[in-house]
């Protein structure tokens, strides 16, 4: 599998593993496109919770209640990736 999630990121997995990839914009010798590997993960929820902390790592806030607000923004973002059928299975 492998699954573009937004931008330039993409989760992939085998039968081990997620793996959270940021295309590079290159591609190596043989014209392969090369990647930067965000994280191993060993659910799909670990690597969602990956991409949320990576959203709120880009927060510029200088207060908690601009942070609080990122956090909404990313949990939306999140949301809308995983679309509402994931909202409905969860427990």
């Amino acid at each position: 599998m492998k699954v573009k999630i937004k931008g330039s990121i993409y989760l992939e997995n085998d039968s081990f593993q997620y793996i959270l990839k940021k295309y590079s914009g290159k591609t190596d010798k043989k014209g392969v496109p090369t990647y930067e590997i965000l994280g191993y993960f060993s659910s799909l929820e670990a690597s969602i919770m990956k991409i949320f902390r990576m959203k709120i790592s880009e927060s510029k806030a200088k207060d908690l209640k601009e942070l609080r607000k990122d956090i909404q923004i990313a949990n939306d973002e999140i949301r809308e990736l995983l679309g509402a059928e994931y909202e409905k299975k969860r427990p």
